[in-house]
């Protein structure tokens, strides 16, 4: 590997390493990476810091997550979560996949598993542990415990069933096209349906055994949510449009391999047909700074990737994890390079920084083995959001139920190590 091929590598290395371990803000640490990359020659500032703001990628994240500011200025979500409850709720299991099923219709419609986490899966899971523990504060850090890791599960399986869950999935869809493998909405979700059905259906027993948490009376608690349910006003005018426009939305991205419209144009719509109508403007747009912070380290890293390319790192890279794996015989290599990868995830704090670093690596060495392009794509694409079960940082769900303190670290790493055997196993088995 050449002299300009390991310094790009470590700049990448130390920026990835930086935006992890939350050294600095990410706007800064990006900063001072192009300073570094631009003063010492590693990078062209004019012809290559930049080229990976011309993917489609970072702007789909700034569409998407502007689509995802109308949404909630409404009550759709939690509207959601309260009749799933109110169906499934006789049971501690059963509010375990009423939560379950929340967060699969959510995924559909709300693009960010941070949204999703922040805006319904915390406010819920508190809402649920106070109610069923009548004072007791024993019973409510146990259901609190119980319901903090089903939610954290939920929202790592269901950030993979659909492409729009979550940004990020628009990465790998990229590097399968690479690879000369269209993926479309509909593909996406129908190799993952029964798979994730029998994870989500399994995964909340387990953690049922394992728990034991314990509600006296279920009757109190359905009465609450009938009561909040029927003590929420009307649907008003502007929800009825944003429903509307996310269900043609919804449309035209399940059909958008059979109508020729990219899910970016569908996306671009959608926001616009919002900011016309009021719904939300362009400073909603660009009030979060955490939007700014995923745009920019997007583009910087797509850059950056492409860089490792030209230079040959990646070569470099893929030999590396080829020796490794060759150890293994031919039909393990699959178990093997996925194994890895799902557990690079402790070394990462988010899915999309991880699809970003290793998923095209990982990919382009198991296409070097042989083994099936379009199912090292797929079992590489769902270990990418599933292994976030593994610890209380992996993810950004993990993150905010950790911080309610229902679940010691210890405790939420084993029970996620677990978690992560149940979705191997049930994955290769489906596989």
């Amino acid at each position: 590997m050449t002299l300009q091929a390991w310094r790009m590598l470590v700049l990448f290395g130390a920026t990835i390493f930086s935006i992890v371990c939350n050294i600095a803000p990410i706007y800064y640490i990006l900063l001072v990476s192009i300073f570094f990359a631009s003063i010492f020659n590693i990078i062209n500032i004019e012809t290559q810091a930049f080229t990976g703001f011309g993917s489609n990628v970072p702007w789909l994240l700034l569409f998407i997550l502007g689509c995802t500011k109308a949404i909630n200025k409404t009550t759709i979500g939690v509207r959601i979560a309260y009749f799933f409850i109110k169906i499934f709720g006789r049971n501690i299991l059963g509010l375990a996949y009423g939560i379950m099923s929340t967060e699969a219709v959510l995924a559909a419609i709300i693009p960010s598993n941070t949204a999703r986490a922040a805006s319904v899966g915390l406010p819920i899971v508190e809402s649920l542990a106070q109610c069923t523990s009548e004072g007791n504060l024993t019973r409510e850090r146990h259901v609190g415990s119980f319901l903090s890791l089903v939610y954290t599960s939920a929202s790592a399986i269901c950030s993979g069933l659909f492409i729009t869950a979550m940004v990020s999935n628009s990465v790998i869809v990229q590097i399968a096209k690479q690879q000369g493998v269209n993926i479309t909405w509909l593909s996406w979700v129908g190799e993952r349906i029964i798979p994730y059905c029998l994870i989500m259906f399994v995964i909340p027993v387990v953690l049922y055994f394992i728990i034991r948490p314990s509600v006296s009376n279920f009757s109190v608690l359905r009465k609450n949510i009938s009561d909040k349910l029927s003590n929420m006003p009307a649907l008003n005018k502007q929800e009825k449009i944003i429903i509307a426009v996310f269900a043609i939305m919804l449309l035209l991205w399940i059909f958008s391999g059979y109508i020729d419209i990219p899910i970016i144009t569908t996306t671009i719509i959608g926001l616009c047909i919002f900011l016309v109508l009021n719904i939300v403007t362009i400073k909603d747009c660009f009030s979060d700074f955490s939007t700014i912070n995923m745009f920019f380290m997007l583009g910087f890293l797509i850059s950056y990737i492409n860089c490792l390319v030209e230079y040959g790192a990646i070569d470099w890279f893929n030999t590396k994890i080829a020796e490794l794996v060759a150890v293994f015989p031919q039909h393990a290599r699959l178990y093997a390079l996925s194994l890895i990868y799902f557990l690079s995830s402790y070394f990462f704090s988010g899915e999309g920084t991880k699809i970003l670093a290793l998923n095209m690596p990982f990919v382009i060495t198991g296409v070097a083995f042989g083994i099936d392009k379009h199912t090292i794509i797929t079992t590489l694409a769902v270990f990418s959001t599933a292994s976030s079960v593994l610890s209380y940082y992996s993810g950004p769900a993990s993150i905010l139920l950790y911080s309610t303190g229902y679940t010691s670290a210890l405790k939420w790493m084993s029970i996620g190590f677990l978690n992560a055997v149940i979705i191997v196993c049930i994955w290769f088995f489906c596989l």
